[in-house]
Order: structure tokens, then sequence, then C-alpha cells
């Protein structure tokens, strides 16, 4: 019977230190739920970033190309203006979204 006591007490012990462990990757795992949740936000803001810094290089490639364009040609002018109101009107529709 001393010997069904002692495994008994074995198990016990296996059964606390299992436990233990358990209740440490269950920490472990929230706080990695919880990084992860944080990466995954500052990833979507450095994609808006991105994207707003990609809005404005394209206005000021447009910019750049006006004033690049001869006063002489107005059909031009005129067709790199519409692109720039078309872009303008993109920024704006994704600020209303």
């Amino acid at each position: 019977m001393a010997g069904n006591s002692v495994k008994f007490e074995e198990i016990l012990q296996k059964a606390k230190r299992i436990k233990t462990r358990m209740d440490e990757l269950r920490a472990e795992n929230l706080k990695l739920k919880e990084e992860l949740k944080r990466v995954k936000e500052s990833t979507e803001n450095y994609k808006e970033t991105v994207d707003t810094l990609n809005e404005k290089i394209k206005i000021l490639r447009l910019a750049q190309n006006l004033t690049e364009i001869e006063t002489g040609d107005k059909g031009d002018l005129k067709r790199k203006l519409n692109d720039m109101i078309k872009v303008v009107d993109h920024c704006i529709s994704m600020l209303n979204e």
C-alpha cells in the first residue's frame, strides 16, 4: 500500500507541474496574441502611410511634369490637369471610406 501512496504522490506532483506549465503557456499565448494584434495594427498603419506617400509622389510627379510643359501645348496640359483631378478624386474617395 505504501508503494501505491508513493506513486499517487508522484502522479499528483506531475499533475501540478503539468498544470503550472499549462498556465505558463496560456499566459505566453495571450501575450503573443496581444503582440500579434499590435503588429497587425502597426502594419496596417504603415500600409496607409505608404499609400498616402505613393499618392503624394504621383501628385509631385504630375506637378513636375506640369512645370516642364511648354505653355503652347495646351492639350497636353489639359490632359495632365485631368489626371491630377482624377488622383485628387481618388484620394477623396479613399478618405470617405
